[in-house]
């Protein structure tokens, strides 16, 4: 949850918590200085009895002014109009309250001294205490409003980027799918003239695979041990169709393992594997898909013997993950393909606490 988002999701049980608070200040401090300089060293039960039942009705007419500001009355006008009645009806309702307090007084011993028309040194202590009040409150609800305001308005846009980050990465995950389901259609279409049996091994792993897949159709992450699991059954796919040509092995730290990322990411990496090293050449590759922690940075490195031609470029699923990496870790996430020492690589590096951060956005 972001900074100040607690608060502003529960801004109603604020407005309460804050009402209070701040009427309680105010009392606090108008019981400290009106027993000396308001009421002339009154003292007493019954004056203090006349503060508070003076103070009480301050808070019901500040409440009174806030159902006034919500009303569809009130949010109905033009602009003009409604800075008319933020500017009227405070001083409205604080002459009111000087009212009740010249009513009151008689019956709790107070001495008043509170005039609509008194001298300027009494307006001033009107403003401050009776004016200042109601001003200082309509100040406080509208800017505490155009705060939540401001806060509503960005968590709705950062909701509706996170959802159009969802709508493509899924887009993007459906496009992956058909586009190795085309490729495996073809094997086991060339595979049924051939070898009617080692087919029917394919249709069944096959199907394990998509079977697999769907379990996941909903998330975007899913732990590394997951992702393990469906990507060991796509190469037993491949494995069935190229036998001893194709080798592979899966390797993953134990302390990654639970580790959530995005889904079937290794996919198009293997895939690729498959394409340029072991249909350019004759002999057999050993592909090697490793899930390691180096650091603060997760690893996902697929590795298959070969050379990288001169004239190489990233085809459609390659692009798509890249597309994929870059909506779930914006800027911050590392993809490349190189060659070292007759071996292909291909890593994925992703800083561990930005992937925290990006989860929470999803």
């Amino acid at each position: 949850m972001r900074p100040f988002e607690s608060l502003y999701t529960y801004h109603k049980k604020n407005f309460w918590i804050l009402q209070v608070t701040g009427w309680f200040i105010f009392s606090s401090y108008s019981f400290l200085v009106t027993t000396t300089t308001v009421f002339t060293r009154t003292s007493g039960v019954l004056p203090a009895i006349g503060i508070f039942i003076w103070l009480a009705t301050g808070f019901l007419l500040t409440l009174l002014m806030r159902i006034v500001y919500k009303s569809e009355f009130f949010r109905q006008q033009i602009l003009v109009f409604r800075l008319v009645i933020v500017i009227f009806l405070p001083i409205t309702l604080s002459l009111l309250w000087i009212l009740e307090f010249n009513s009151i007084s008689p019956l709790f011993v107070m001495k008043s001294r509170y005039s609509i028309f008194d001298s300027f040194k009494n307006f001033i202590l009107d403003f401050v205490f009776v004016h200042g009040p109601f001003y200082l409150w309509t100040f406080f609800y509208f800017g505490i409003k155009s705060w939540y305001s401001f806060i509503d308005q960005k968590i709705t846009a950062e909701k509706a980027v996170s959802m159009l980050n969802y709508a493509n990465l899924q887009m993007l995950r459906y496009q992956l799918n058909p586009h190795f389901l085309f490729n495996s259609l073809n094997s086991i279409k060339a595979l049924i003239h051939e070898n009617q049996e080692l087919a029917e091994r394919t249709v069944t792993s096959l199907s394990e695979f998509l079977r697999a897949t769907l379990q996941y159709n909903e998330r975007l992450m899913i732990q590394v041990s997951e992702e393990i699991s469906i990507i060991e059954k796509y190469l037993s796919i491949e494995k069935i169709r190229y036998e001893e040509r194709l080798d592979f092995s899966l390797i993953s730290d134990e302390d990654v393992k639970a580790v959530e990322i995005p889904c079937l990411i290794t996919q198009p990496l293997v895939e690729n594997s498959i394409k340029h090293g072991l249909y350019k050449t004759p002999q057999g590759i050993k592909i090697i898909v490793r899930f390691y922690k180096k650091g603060a940075k997760i690893i996902v490195e697929v590795s298959n013997s070969g050379h990288l031609e001169p004239d190489w470029k990233k085809g459609v699923g390659l692009k798509n993950l890249e597309e994929r990496l870059h909506n779930c870790y914006p800027g911050k996430v590392s993809f490349t393909i190189d060659e070292k020492d007759n071996t292909v690589f291909a890593r994925i590096i992703i800083d561990t606490e930005i992937w925290r951060n990006s989860q929470l956005l999803l």
